[in-house]
C-alpha cells in the first residue's frame, strides 16, 4: 500500500509539474498575441518598451486563467496515459486496486484547481487589468470615480459630468453639463438622462441654466455635437473588467435602480462563476479518456480529447451569446454547459474500470 501512495505522488508530482510548466508557457505566448492585437492602440498612447512589457505580464493572469483547463486535460492524457502505455495501470489493478480510488488524489486537485481559478478571476486578473488600463489610458484626459461619476472634458468650453454611464447600452443617467466663456461658468444643463450616438449626445429633459442671459428654461431634446470619439467609452468598458464579481452585482444593482436593464452584465456575473468548473470537468474527462488510449491509440485519443474540448468551448460560447441575445435566460445561459459537462465528468469517473 505504501508503494502505491508513492505511485499517486509520482504521479501527482508528473501531472503539476506539466500544468505549471505547459500553463506558463502558453499563458506568455497568448499575452503576447494580446499585446500584438492591441499594438496600434499602444503606440498611439505612446507606451514605453518597458510598459510594454509590463503589460505583457500584467495580461498572464487573464491568460492562465482560460489555459488551465486545457492543460490539465493535455497533462492528464500524457501523464496517466503513458503509465497505461508502459502497462504500469494494469499491474496496480492486477494488485486489487480500484482506480478511481486510486486517482481520486487528482478529483481533489481539480477541486483545488477549480479555487484557483475562482482566486484569479475574483483578486488577481482584475487588479492585472486595472494595471494595464492606468498605462493605456493615462492620456486620456477623462477621470472616473466611483462617488463622483464620470468627468468628461468633451472640449475647452465644456465640462461634462454623469453619475452613472453604462458602456453597453451606451445611456447616461444624471448628466450635468458646464459652458465655460473665459474661464467662467455662462450656462448649465441638467438632465435626468440621455444616450451617447455616434460623437453625438442626445439629451432627454433638460434643464437650462442661463447665467449669462440670467434666466432658467427647460428643454425635451437636445442634441450635442462633435463630442468626439468615444474614447472614455472603450475606458468604462474596461473598468467593468477591473471589477470583482461583488463589485459587478453592486454595479448591476446601481444600474437596475436607474432603469437600466444589461443582459450583458448579468450573464457575464454568471459565466465568471461557473467558469472554474471547466478544470474538474476536463480533469475528469481526461482520466477516463487515459484508459482508452490502448484500445484506441495514443493520436485517435487525444484527438478527442481535443474534440470534447473544442466543444465545450464552443457550447459555452454559444450559450453566452444566445443570452447576450436574451434568448436564454442568464442563469441558463452562464450555468448549463459547465454543470452538465461537470456531471457527465463525473458519470465517466464512475465508469474508469
Amino acid at each position: 500500500m505504501i508503494y502505491l501512495n508513492r505511485l499517486q505522488k509520482l504521479y501527482l508530482k508528473e501531472f503539476i509539474l506539466l500544468l505549471v510548466g505547459i500553463s506558463i508557457c502558453l499563458s506568455i505566448i497568448f499575452s503576447i498575441i494580446s499585446v500584438i492585437d492591441k499594438i496600434d492602440e499602444i503606440l498611439s498612447q505612446g507606451v514605453s518598451i518597458t510598459k510594454i512589457f509590463m503589460i505583457v505580464l500584467f495580461y498572464l493572469p487573464e491568460a492562465l486563467r482560460y489555459v488551465i483547463p486545457l492543460v490539465c486535460l493535455i497533462s492528464i492524457l500524457f501523464v496517466v496515459g503513458l503509465a497505461v502505455k508502459r502497462n504500469e495501470i494494469t499491474i496496480i489493478r492486477l494488485c486489487g486496486v480500484d482506480m478511481r480510488i486510486f486517482f481520486f488524489p487528482f478529483v481533489v486537485l481539480s477541486f483545488i484547481l477549480v479555487f484557483i481559478d475562482f482566486f484569479l478571476t475574483e483578486i488577481i486578473n482584475p487588479m492585472a487589468i486595472s494595471k494595464i488600463n492606468s498605462i493605456l489610458y493615462s492620456n486620456i484626459k477623462s477621470i472616473s470615480c466611483k462617488k463622483g461619476g464620470l468627468w468628461i472634458k468633451a472640449t475647452n468650453d465644456l465640462l461634462i459630468n454623469v453619475k452613472l454611464f453604462e458602456p453597453y447600452t451606451k445611456q447616461l443617467r444624471g448628466l450635468s453639463l458646464f459652458y465655460l466663456e473665459n474661464g467662467l461658468l455662462s450656462k448649465r444643463v441638467i438632465a435626468e438622462k440621455g444616450v451617447w450616438k455616434d460623437n453625438d449626445w442626445i439629451i432627454e429633459n433638460a434643464i437650462i441654466y442661463d447665467l449669462k442671459e440670467k434666466k432658467i428654461y427647460h428643454k425635451k431634446r437636445i442634441v450635442i455635437k462633435g463630442i468626439g470619439k468615444p474614447e472614455i467609452l472603450l475606458k468604462s468598458k474596461e473598468k467593468i473588467s477591473e471589477m470583482s464579481i461583488k463589485e459587478l452585482i453592486q454595479y448591476y444593482k446601481k444600474l437596475i435602480s436607474s432603469d437600466i436593464k444589461n443582459n450583458y452584465l448579468i450573464v457575464d456575473i454568471h459565466s465568471r462563476l461557473s467558469y472554474p468548473l471547466t478544470n474538474l470537468f476536463m480533469v475528469l474527462t481526461g482520466l477516463f479518456l487515459s484508459f482508452k488510449i490502448r484500445s484506441m491509440g495514443w493520436m485517435i485519443t487525444a484527438s478527442i480529447g481535443i474534440i470534447i474540448a473544442l466543444v465545450y468551448w464552443f457550447s459555452f460560447t454559444f450559450c453566452i451569446s444566445l443570452g447576450y441575445a436574451k434568448l436564454l435566460s442568464p442563469y441558463i445561459a452562464g450555468w448549463f454547459v459547465p454543470v452538465s459537462s461537470t456531471i457527465l465528468g463525473f458519470y465517466l469517473y464512475i465508469k474508469i474500470p
